[in-house]
């Protein structure tokens, strides 16, 4: 009589048991998925036209932004025809800034220091040159005078990398 109140009780908790290696089971592959998927990286595009150039027609990139975010942090490229460089970014609610040390032409006998300040809601921005003083040799670089232009060019958000980054 014992026994089968016992084997009653074990198939009454057989479902408890299975519910419980189940949960068990599921955390056993979640886990891993949530740890690949907190620690990856998220890649954006922005391929960006200076104002002046919106006449040519053709609606080729000026340059390139590629921002990649990674457990809080955020990293930026810049790339352009004479320009693959990794770039420093700072990060607001409404703005992001993107600065650059940058050869404005393929000859490379000068830098200039660019900032981009990109509105995050029309993808609009403006920028900031500043030319480095090459005549000057000091341990850091020495950049003088500068322009501002406000409204410089907009920027569109890609899908994905684009297929041929500036030629």
């Amino acid at each position: 009589m014992q026994k089968k109140h016992l084997s009653l009780e074990v198939e009454a908790n057989v479902p408890g048991l299975y519910s419980r290696l189940k949960s068990s089971i599921c955390l056993i592959f979640i886990f891993p998925l949530l740890l690949l998927t907190s620690c990856a990286k998220k890649e954006t595009w922005f391929s960006c036209i200076d104002e002046y150039t919106k006449n040519r027609g053709d609606q080729t990139a000026d340059f390139y932004i590629q921002i990649l975010r990674t457990n809080g942090s955020i990293e930026a490229n810049y790339i352009d025809t004479h320009n693959s460089v990794r770039a420093s970014t700072t990060e607001t609610p409404s703005t992001l800034t993107v600065s650059a040390t940058l050869y404005p032409s393929a000859f490379k006998k000068r830098l200039v220091q660019t900032f981009f300040l990109i509105n995050k809601k029309n993808l609009e921005y403006s920028k900031q040159m500043s030319h480095f003083n090459p005549t000057k040799v000091v341990k850091s670089l020495d950049f003088t005078g500068g322009i501002s232009i406000q409204n410089a060019g907009s920027c569109r958000k890609l899908n994905a990398k684009p297929k041929s980054l500036i030629p």
